[in-house]
C-alpha cells in the first residue's frame, strides 16, 4: 500500500485480493526490474509481459505469512528504486 500512495506502483485490477496481487510499474518493464532484483538475491514474482505485451510492466506479487516485514519492506524498496 505505501508504494501505491507513493505513486511507485500501480494497482491494475481493482477486485480485492488475498495474497497475491499484481503491480504495474510506472518507469521499467517488468523483464528489467525482475532481472536486476535477481542479481541482488531477490525473488521479485512475475513478469506478465512473458504472457501478453500488454502486461509488460506487471509483476505478480505472492505474499504470505512466511515472509517477515523486513523481507516486504526490503522488496518495497527494490520495487521503487
Amino acid at each position: 500500500a505505501s508504494l501505491r500512495r507513493a505513486g511507485k506502483v500501480t494497482l491494475p485490477y481493482a477486485a480485492p485480493t488475498f495474497n497475491e496481487l499484481v503491480v504495474r510499474l510506472p518507469k521499467a518493464t517488468a523483464k528489467d526490474k525482475l532481472a536486476a532484483l535477481a542479481r541482488d538475491g531477490v525473488l521479485g514474482g512475475v513478469d506478465l509481459g512473458r504472457y501478453d505485451a500488454a502486461w509488460a510492466s506487471d509483476v505478480l506479487l505472492a505474499v504470505t505469512e512466511k515472509h517477515t516485514r523486513a523481507q516486504l519492506d526490503h522488496l518495497a524498496e527494490a520495487l521503487s528504486a
